[in-house]
């Protein structure tokens, strides 16, 4: 059966196109799993030298694209399970478990967090 629970049997994939500013802060929650890999669409920002310091697999795509960024990391991804997530998400405390507790159900083969969005271009409701 599957560890699920195990960061260490995940590989996860990142595309990025100009992330530096949010990307550390993702890598740095992943840091137990046992493959980061960030495909780069062509930053110019230094997000590629972030992921390489961070301990990624950097992998160069073409064009920006994040389906096709997305593929592509899975074709070279080594783990025994995929997870597929964004530069600018945050993950929750004990996510590995939280994807484990979804997965183990009968019949369930694929898993996903629900998304919350931070504007931070958004000013403040008025009181």
């Amino acid at each position: 059966m599957a560890n699920f629970r195990e960061p260490g049997q995940w590989s996860v994939v990142i595309p990025v196109l100009n992330e530096v500013e949010l990307l550390g802060g993702l890598l740095a929650q992943l840091q137990d799993v046992a493959e980061l890999i960030v495909v780069d669409g062509g930053s110019s920002d230094g997000s590629c030298e972030l992921a390489l310091l961070m301990g990624a697999k950097l992998l160069r795509f073409s064009c920006a694209n994040r389906g096709a960024q997305l593929a592509h990391g899975a074709l070279q991804a080594r783990g025994s399970h995929l997870f597929f997530v964004h530069a600018d998400a945050r993950l929750p405390a004990g996510w590995c478990g939280l994807l484990a507790d979804c997965l183990e159900q009968p019949g369930v083969i694929a898993a996903a967090f629900r998304l919350r969005v931070q504007a931070a271009w958004m000013a403040p409701a008025p009181t």
